[in-house]
């Protein structure tokens, strides 16, 4: 069962974001997160590269509430490989009754497993800096985002959002999502 835990992570890390040993650091996610704050339409600034948002630009994510309380969830990112819009439909939990900021996100279309979403911090109006950690044997593996409400941020946001970056001790691997003449988002 290992080598099969060790064959897949080596599989994914192959074309993923981060890989480092051991278990996924104890980060703090935003208390008393205010979900109602949270929703509607986020621009990507830039993310940990990851293989399911290659060749994207203009990325945006929007959520909305479901009826049944969970979040929908959709992201849309402009292929500059195919030069196709690409959407992505799911939804997400809320995965802490204690007012934590964790979130579970599935996306059916591509396999039915949850994977951790946690708002380290966000003003609600400006900013949003997500984390993402899944450990595998004796690694861990890490996605992150940065959000905004506005493409092209002010730089007092992007200096907030350097700040959450470096209280958190993220990794400096970073990639600029390109928000430049962007084709209307539907």
């Amino acid at each position: 069962m290992i080598s099969l835990a060790v064959f897949s992570l080596v599989l994914i890390g192959a074309s993923a974001q981060i890989i480092q040993p051991g278990p996924c650091p104890p980060l703090t996610v935003q208390q008393n997160f205010d979900l109602p704050a949270y929703l509607n339409r986020w621009y990507q600034q830039k993310k940990y590269f990851n293989y399911f948002e290659a060749n994207g630009i203009c990325n945006t994510a929007t959520y909305t509430l479901n009826p049944n309380e969970t979040v929908a969830v959709r992201n849309y990112l402009f292929n500059t490989e195919t030069q196709a819009p690409d959407t992505i439909l799911g939804y997400a939990t809320v995965g802490s009754d204690t007012g934590e900021a964790k979130l579970l996100v599935s996306f059916p279309s591509v396999g039915n497993y949850d994977s951790p979403y946690w708002v380290l911090e966000t003003d609600y109006t400006r900013y949003s800096v997500v984390w993402s950690c899944t450990e595998f044997a004796t690694e861990n593996l890490q996605f992150a985002w940065v959000l905004t409400r506005e493409r092209f941020p002010d730089d007092a946001t992007l200096a907030e959002i350097e700040r959450v970056i470096a209280d958190n001790q993220l990794a400096d691997q970073w990639e600029i999502t390109p928000n430049d003449n962007c084709p209307e988002d539907p």
